[in-house]
C-alpha cells in the first residue's frame, strides 16, 4: 500500500483512496468459490472493452469456513467478504473454468470503500478487500 499523502485542498475520489488497513481484521487465508466469480471489465472513453483488469470473488475467512465445515455455523449466516484480485488472471481463470472452491493466500491487500447502488441515489457503503494477487494453497 501506498504512503502518499493527499493534500486537503486537493479533490478527493474515495473509490481510489485506500484506507489505512491497521484498522480492519484483514484475513491472511480465506476460502473462495470461484464458481461465482465476475470479471470487472476496462473502460475507455467510458464503453466498456473485452479486457478483464480484475475478478470480483467473495471469499470467507479461514476460521469462518473452518467453522462452516464443522457444522458450527450455517452459510446462510455468513456476510462473505468481496474480494477484488488484480493480478495472476489467467490461474484465476483457470480456477473459474474448473469451479474450484479452495483455500488461497491473499497478496498486497489493502481496504477500500465500495461503491453500493440504492435505487435512484447510491453511495460508498461497504468497504471491499484489493488483492494484487493469491497464493493457491494446497
Amino acid at each position: 500500500m501506498s504512503n502518499n499523502k493527499f493534500k486537503l485542498t486537493s479533490e478527493l475520489s474515495l473509490k481510489e483512496m485506500a484506507l489505512d488497513g491497521r484498522q480492519f481484521d484483514i484475513p491472511k487465508k480465506v476460502l473462495v468459490d470461484f464458481s461465482k466469480a465476475r470479471p470487472r471489465y476496462q473502460y475507455k472513453d467510458n464503453k466498456q472493452t473485452d479486457v478483464v483488469e480484475a475478478y470480483i470473488l467473495g471469499a470467507i475467512d479461514d476460521k469462518t469456513a473452518q467453522a462452516i465445515e464443522q457444522g458450527l455455523i450455517d452459510i446462510d449466516m455468513v456476510k462473505s467478504i468481496r474480494l477484488e484480485v488484480l493480478g495472476g488472471l489467467d490461474d484465476l481463470e483457470t480456477a473459474i473454468e474448473q469451479e474450484q472452491v479452495a483455500y488461497v493466500e491473499l497478496l498486497d491487500t489493502k481496504v477500500m470503500a465500495q461503491w453500493v447502488a440504492q435505487g435512484s441515489r447510491g453511495g460508498f457503503r461497504e468497504l471491499k478487500l484489493v488483492a494484487s494477487g493469491l497464493k493457491w494453497l494446497v
